[in-house]
């Protein structure tokens, strides 16, 4: 009995915590919103082959989304701490939304501040790489008016690591049938 009492408590608590932000009001969202954070999101990236890669920005106030950024690559070496990179590829990256949500019409070309409600999606391009190792990402981007950078690190794998979307036609990727 008491366990269920516990429960009850802790579910009538999560309900009350959940609920109580939503009368306050939303604070607005300055103009660059602080300091640019930029998170390489690509996975199985290896040498040699044409691929996508995505890198998603955010600052203290919001998520960056909309219009483009430029990607440029340098590559570390053996280790993500190299004080000589050298430069790789770099390309301009547009921004690819997240499906599913609503989107005003006619996106906004510059690249504004938003809340996750507003806009959420990372900014895409297709890359080669010529090293496996470590590399580096150095975003730019235009934030209502300034530009503003930001660098992730990442690795390059020798060969593809077998992480590969299913495909209906590939025979070793189906399901087996019980």
């Amino acid at each position: 009995m008491w366990k269920r009492s516990a429960v009850a408590v802790a579910i009538l608590g999560f309900v009350l915590v959940g609920c109580g932000d939503s009368a306050k009001p939303k604070a607005a969202i300055t103009p660059g919103g602080g300091s640019l954070k930029a998170q390489f999101a690509s996975f199985d990236v290896s040498v040699g082959r044409e691929q996508r890669v995505v890198v998603g920005l955010q600052t203290d106030a919001g998520l960056v989304s909309f219009g483009s950024a430029m990607l440029s690559f340098a590559y570390l070496g053996t280790s993500p701490e190299s004080d000589k990179p050298q430069p790789g590829p770099a390309m301009n990256a547009l921004w690819i939304p997240v499906a599913g949500q609503r989107l005003p019409t006619p996106l906004p070309a510059q690249a504004p501040v938003v809340r996750a409600s507003e806009g959420v999606g990372v900014y895409g391009a297709t890359a080669r790489f010529d090293h496996a190792g470590y590399w580096r990402v150095t975003v730019e981007v235009s934030i209502d008016g300034k530009v503003e950078r930001a660098e992730a690190p990442f690795a390059v794998n020798p060969k593809p690591t077998g992480h590969r979307r299913w495909s209906r036609r590939s025979k070793d990727r189906e399901p087996r049938r019980r």
